[in-house]
């Protein structure tokens, strides 16, 4: 089994498929992960504690190139996309997998599928979310479709709105299998007694109401609108910090944005972190602020932890929360976000919360989905390829 990763830095797609490998409907198969984009990075020690072989290929994104001619730019892009398809084909060759499973956004994707009419093996493509020109159509969804359909591929989504879209633009007969990924759960439970050294240490008073969130500080992760939504209830009387814990290319943008707001003594940015249950105990209240997003893990840790939930109507979320997990706001809304974040200082209100998020977390375990896709791989390998756990 080869999955086919956007990067080998740790993040939601990544850990879920470690999650997979070390799940018990899975332990029959032997799990490589083959990463085709993103920054390079060394491999985590995670994947080597789950038996998880890594492999890198990159494979050049559309935009690689930026010449005066468009013309000769077009030339090397379709020139370095043909040879990477090639490299990729010889590596999956190499490999020798019994089936393909993609995990990368759609320009990455008509790579792979490229490179699949080479390697022919069987292949699967999980669509994780809705980013950039995946919701746009276009000629890449033109690609994919065509080339899915030439090979029969298959395909599924972690989300219904991610499987409407694919339905959509590859016009597939039938509605795209959602299969939600799953987290760690067994790792999380709700909240243990706080440290109060560990507010006094980031300056952060030992009666605020502490907000935070997790995830790479990235455009699409919206950290300007939480910003702005701190500001405004700032402008209200409302005191409230907020925790950021994450790295990203907009890490200085976002510091610059909290000074520009007279909020550096309140919003603390905290970096990578390894303990993540550690920092969401320390939280009164969880916020997810995305533009845009598949089926946040983020969010199913934060619910196992018992924490109150504000988050984004984005993707999956909407799913993932139901009618009584948490505040849902709008994306891109600051004031939506502010009102969310005021509903949240009553106390009664987050208690409430509380007790409904692990019920919520424990229907979205690693076990739960790695159960799902053993189902699907054996109908897509031969039968004597699913090999019974133990």
């Amino acid at each position: 089994m080869v999955h086919i990763s956007p990067s080998l830095a740790v993040g939601g797609v990544q850990q879920v498929l470690i999650g997979m490998a070390c799940a018990e409907a899975l332990r029959g198969y032997r799990h490589s992960i083959l990463a085709v984009g993103g920054p390079p990075a060394a491999p985590s020690g995670a994947y080597h504690a789950a038996g998880v072989q890594t492999r890198v290929c990159r494979l050049p994104l559309p935009d690689s190139y930026h010449l005066p001619s468009y013309r000769l730019s077009c030339f090397l892009q379709r020139r370095a996309e043909n040879l990477a398809a090639r490299r990729l084909a010889a590596e999956l060759r190499r490999l020798n997998p019994d089936l393909v499973h993609s995990h990368v956004v759609v320009p990455l994707h008509v790579q792979v599928l490229r490179a699949m009419r080479e390697a022919k093996r069987p292949l699967l493509w999980t669509l994780h979310g809705l980013f950039g020109n995946q919701e746009d159509g276009g000629p890449e969804w033109d690609e994919t479709a065509r080339l899915t359909r030439e090979a029969g591929y298959t395909t599924t989504a972690v989300c219904r709105p991610a499987a409407a879209l694919a339905s959509r633009y590859l016009g597939i007969d039938g509605a795209v299998q959602v299969i939600h990924p799953g987290a760690d759960t067994r790792r999380l439970s709700p909240r243990r007694s706080r440290r109060p050294e560990w507010r006094a240490e980031r300056g952060i008073p030992q009666g605020a109401i502490l907000f935070g969130t997790t995830g790479r500080m990235v455009k699409v992760k919206a950290h300007d609108i939480l910003l702005q939504a701190v500001a405004l209830l700032r402008g209200e009387g409302i005191d409230v910090h907020v925790a950021l814990a994450g790295d990203g290319p907009l890490k200085e943008c976002i510091a610059c944005q909290a000074e520009r707001l007279g909020l550096t003594s309140r919003v603390h940015m905290l970096g990578c972190i390894d303990d993540v249950s550690g920092f969401l105990s320390e939280l009164d209240v969880f916020v997810l602020p995305s533009l845009s997003e598949g089926f946040p893990i983020s969010l199913i840790e934060a619910l196992a932890m018992g924490l109150p939930c504000v988050a984004t109507r984005a993707g999956g979320v909407p799913e993932l929360l139901g009618s009584d997990g948490g505040v849902l706001v709008e994306p891109g809304s600051a004031p939506s976000l502010a009102a969310g974040m005021r509903a949240m200082l009553d106390e009664r209100t987050r208690a409430a919360y509380v007790r409904v998020g692990p019920k919520i977390a424990a229907q979205f375990t690693h076990e739960a989905c790695a159960a799902q896709f053993a189902e699907l791989y054996s109908r897509l390998t031969k039968p004597a390829m699913a090999v019974p756990a133990g």
